[in-house]
């Protein structure tokens, strides 16, 4: 998933009266930490889990380097404020010379649940 071209998913409103919104997901960036550590949090606090700060910042560096096989997609409102996460593990696969993904932790910002459907 590095270096993969992610870019817009947008909805399909349900009224054509409504205005249409669009989501941006994209791979994190050292300036989305403040971002990242936000959703992390509300992400941790709904599911009353306690991370410690070196295992959260060591996620985060993780996320960051380019030889681990951890990453993170942000999704991002259409006013630019972060509204979800993706963080998955790529690892071999048995049956393939392929690496396969591992969704590790999905969170959506409760303010956002229910507002953009991605088609």
């Amino acid at each position: 998933m590095r270096g993969a071209d992610f870019g817009y998913i947008s909805d399909v409103a349900p009224n054509p009266l409504l205005p249409k919104r669009v989501i941006e997901i994209r791979p994190a960036q050292a300036p989305d930490a403040r971002d990242w550590l936000s959703l992390w949090q509300g992400y941790c606090a709904e599911l009353n889990g306690r991370v410690s700060d070196e295992a959260t910042n060591g996620r985060w560096q993780r996320i960051l380097s380019p030889r681990e096989p951890i990453g993170s997609l942000l999704a991002f409102s259409p006013e630019g404020e972060p509204v979800g996460f993706a963080n998955y593990v790529l690892h071999p696969h048995t049956w393939s010379l392929r690496p396969v993904c591992y969704l590790e932790d999905l969170f959506v910002a409760s303010a956002a649940r229910g507002d953009a459907r991605p088609t």
